[in-house]
């Protein structure tokens, strides 16, 4: 009996450790590990989640809609770039698994709807997408919609993983078309039911019998919150150059040799922002901006929680890019450049890899200082909530998938203490998220603390990996602003900006690090594409907002480029592998199959 006893204490202590191993790890990380106590400073620090390594024996199924553009600028190569593809996903499915595909012109159609893919099922859906046929105007909105709401709506059994999967050449030109409009219609029914036009035959994706959404007992919608995205706008850019992670300042006060140093040389990040501050960039409204005032005069925008991520596919170079990378930020997906037929066994590899492991969803981490400290700038592409101004926020994360790091970097303004402290509480965050390996909801209390001696230690240096997150964060804001600046014909003042910030990375402290190496070359490359009109309309504009993406987020989209092998999982690298190895089989098949 005892021996009994002993046998089910040490089970359930394996038990626990076990479920121990399959959370996610949480870390705080300070830029310096000492702050004298009498300084007041500007103080960057980094909140980092880990996720475990999973790799289930039977993979989770799941719901994956195609929503396939079928507009008279996607006929030719493009159109049988997109089948060739689609007959590719459907053949890697298992029976457990169900697509359903959505094609639309200036009509939206649900040509397939959600099938489980057995036999039969793959052979529905080879013949669906073999029948698509390109001509046509493009309601991209109606029928990124109807794939978002064949989800919702579905009255039959759900998986947890969904996702729809958007492949065009996003050239939207019917119904809503600007990308604050259609990103708008993803969350909110009001507003997409006003872009669809009742008098016509074409659409039925704006019908209000289609809101009704089924609710299942093992569906777990992921949470929408308000977000806020980093701003710039000709008003808010001086206060971004002067606030966000990629303007750290260094620590003050420094010895008095450091002082003299900064007298004779500038730091190398406020140099960066001398030279961005010197490009005078001139007043201008961007269709988001026009839409945001027009939403604040009107009605507001009402979220609803989209229960599945979406995920989006430029073809060729011509693409809006910008619309894609906005539509997948909104989805927690990624956005995609399918420049050739190569590029689609690592793309798709890695999307399905991605997806089939998640570790975790809904993610929410609440930021809240202590002890008189404020949040000077949290400046992140993730959904931001204010709690209240400039002491609580909570950030949400769709999800993270096995192995990925998300690392979010934010200043906050420490104040000057009297006396020593050797744990100085600096912020509490609090992580709550719903554990796919355990099938359980998780909390945890993290309190991060700073150490505050009279003086600072001498040759204290910068926290490494911090610094290269932070170099991270600089390269992604770098590519967003130059996009703006590039797309407003500012060409010059775009180079400028990249130039600048080359330049900061190569200063900093892990510049030859090789993950920062390939970050420069990443925006070497952009300045390529910003050499002129051509250059930035044909391979700029694509590139660039698809390195935003991927580093903003720390997740893969280009397997050509070195940067991005951070971000490359074992489950993706997996996929990709298997992809490539049984794709040119694949396209030599898949027209015989039935």
């Amino acid at each position: 009996k005892q021996n009994k006893q002993i046998d089910q204490s040490m089970s359930s202590s394996t038990s626990s450790q076990q479920d121990e191993q399959k959370k996610l790890t949480f870390s705080h990380t300070n830029t310096k590990e000492s702050i004298a106590a009498s300084s007041a400073v500007k103080h960057l620090v980094m909140a980092s989640l880990k996720a475990p390594v999973f790799q289930p024996v039977d993979r989770a199924p799941v719901d994956l809609v195609a929503v396939v553009d079928r507009s008279g600028s996607m006929s030719g190569s493009k159109i049988k770039l997109v089948q060739e593809t689609l007959e590719f996903v459907v053949q890697q499915l298992q029976a457990t698994d169900q697509f359903a595909v959505i094609s639309y012109a200036n009509d939206v159609s649900t040509d397939l709807s959600l099938t489980l893919c057995t036999k039969e099922g793959k052979a529905a859906a080879v013949k669906a997408i073999r029948a698509i046929h390109a001509s046509g105007g493009t309601n991209l909105c109606g029928g990124l919609v109807q794939g978002i709401r064949l989800l919702q709506d579905h009255k039959g059994t759900t998986n947890d993983i969904r996702s729809v999967l958007m492949l065009t050449d996003g050239q939207a030109n019917e119904g809503y078309s600007t990308p604050a409009d259609i990103v708008r219609a993803m969350t909110d029914k009001a507003f997409a039911n006003k872009g669809f036009d009742s008098s016509s035959s074409s659409s039925s994706w704006g019908h209000s019998n289609r809101f009704q959404r089924h609710q299942n007992a093992n569906f777990r919608p992921q949470q929408s919150m308000p977000q806020q995205t980093i701003s710039f706008t000709q008003n808010s850019y001086q206060q971004n150059v002067n606030n966000s992670p990629m303007i750290y300042q260094q620590l003050q006060p420094v010895q008095q040799q450091q002082q003299q140093q900064q007298q004779q040389q500038q730091y190398p990040i406020q140099q960066l922002t001398q030279q961005v501050n010197n490009l005078n960039l001139e007043e201008k409204e961007d269709e988001e901006e026009a839409a945001e005032e027009k939403e604040t005069t009107a009605e507001k925008s009402v979220k609803t929680p989209l229960g599945c991520t979406v995920y989006s596919f430029g073809y060729g170079n011509d693409h809006d890019a910008k619309l894609l990378k906005d539509i997948a930020e909104e989805g927690d997906g990624v956005y995609y450049f399918i420049e050739s037929s190569d590029d689609i066994p690592t793309s798709f590899g890695d999307c399905i890899g991605g997806l089939l492991s998640v570790v975790a969803q809904t993610l929410k981490i609440k930021i809240e200082v202590q002890n008189g400290c404020t949040i000077d700038d949290l400046s992140t592409k993730y959904k931001l909530k204010t709690i209240k101004a400039k002491e609580i926020y909570e950030i949400t994360i769709g999800d993270i998938q096995s192995e990925e790091s998300k690392d979010i970097v934010f200043t906050i303004n420490l104040p000057a203490i009297q006396g020593e402290s050797k744990k100085f509480n600096i912020i509490q965050y609090s992580l709550d998220y719903f554990n796919v390996i355990t099938e359980k909801f998780e909390k945890e209390k993290t309190m991060a603390s700073v150490k505050r001696p009279a003086k600072e230690p001498e040759n204290q240096t910068v926290n490494y990996s911090l610094d290269k997150q932070n170099n991270r964060i600089i390269a992604a804001q770098a590519l967003i602003e130059s996009s703006r600046l590039a797309d407003a014909g500012q060409l010059d003042k775009a180079k400028a900006l990249v130039a600048a910030t080359i330049k900061t990375i190569k200063a900093s402290v892990t510049h030859a690090d090789p993950f920062c190496v390939s970050l420069v070359k990443d925006l070497e490359e952009c300045v390529d594409g910003l050499q002129d009109s051509t250059s930035w309309g044909s391979f700029g504009r694509n590139n660039a907002n698809s390195q935003a993406n991927a580093h903003s987020y720390q997740r893969s989209n280009r397997s050509s480029k070195v940067s991005q092998m951070a971000y490359v999982t074992k489950s993706k690298m997996s996929k990709r592998s298997q992809f490539m190895k049984n794709y040119k089989i694949g396209r030599a098949s898949c027209r015989e199959r039935v």
